[in-house]
């Protein structure tokens, strides 16, 4: 068959993917780029087994789909009898390089291979039937393509958006304010509750009755003590919530030179918070 091939320059653009993981070490990314760069002198030269040696070994350092695409295009140059492995390495870097520039070309030459592995099958089944074997005609030789490895820059570490700060202190703030109006109630619960601890006191000295009325006096008074003591316990933690939110989005600003100090204090009622900017 005749392998057809692009006669203007091909770029393949390799880039570190962005994973989950750490980027590929600077030992590995160094001895990839030379590794290539080996390869990239084989290739040029037209010692496509070389090449190939030198961009496995890149591609075990720095498995990029760029690299499966320059391999796939030096087993493509040994000819026919490498259609199988060239149209592997042409269908893996196309399930992995979906926006690769060189996705195009891929494309074509891994139909182009998938001629050729059909026209290899059917002439191994015809010399498999008779007796004569004749060779099959030499095809045209393939024109090289010239491969170029690139490695982008290392990426910038994370800063936090500006926004997000503003957010988070706001956030903070309103908590605390929150936290605090159910600290105020929670305090109006246990003034009332020990007032009417008090009247039900008086309202027995020196002796009394026990009744109906004075059982449900007593139970509304506990009652609303134990409302006290919740409400303490919630707007005391949600006001350190907001202190410890808008503390953080101060530390992580860090520009301004603000200081935070949180305390919290027992008291008879419940918690009592403070803060200092």
């Amino acid at each position: 068959m005749v392998f057809k091939s692009l006669s203007s320059l091909i770029i393949v653009g390799v880039l570190l993917g962005r994973t989950t993981g750490s980027a590929q070490p600077a030992d590995n990314r160094a001895e990839a780029q030379r590794l290539f760069q080996l390869g990239q002198g084989a290739y040029e030269a037209g010692r496509y087994q070389d090449a190939i040696e030198a961009l496995e070994n890149a591609y075990r350092l720095a498995p990029l789909p760029g690299l499966l695409f320059n391999l796939a295009q030096a087993h493509r140059m040994l000819g026919p009898s490498h259609c199988t492995t060239a149209l592997a390495y042409y269908e893996r870097f196309l399930a992995l390089a979906h926006d690769d520039p060189n996705v195009p070309l891929g494309l074509e030459h891994s139909q182009a291979m998938r001629t050729c592995v059909q026209e290899q099958q059917q002439q191994q089944q015809q010399q498999e039937a008779t007796t004569t074997v004749q060779a099959p005609a030499p095809a045209s030789p393939a024109t090289p393509e010239p491969i170029v490895f690139e490695l982008p820059p290392e990426p910038n570490p994370w800063t936090p958006w500006e926004g997000d700060l503003a957010v988070l202190k706001t956030s903070g703030l309103v908590i605390l304010l929150g936290g605090l109006a159910v600290l105020t109630w929670g305090a109006v619960e246990a003034s009332q509750a020990s007032s009417a601890a008090d009247d039900i006191t008086n309202a027995c000295a020196p002796e009394c009755t026990w009744n109906a009325d004075l059982a449900a006096r007593f139970a509304d008074q506990e009652a609303q003590h134990d409302r006290s003591v919740v409400l303490s316990i919630a707007g005391g933690a949600a006001a350190v919530s907001g202190i410890l939110m808008y503390a953080l989005g101060v530390g992580i600003d860090g520009a301004d030179g603000t200081n935070v100090e949180i305390s919290a204090s027992a008291t008879a009622v419940g918690v009592q918070v403070s803060g200092r900017l």
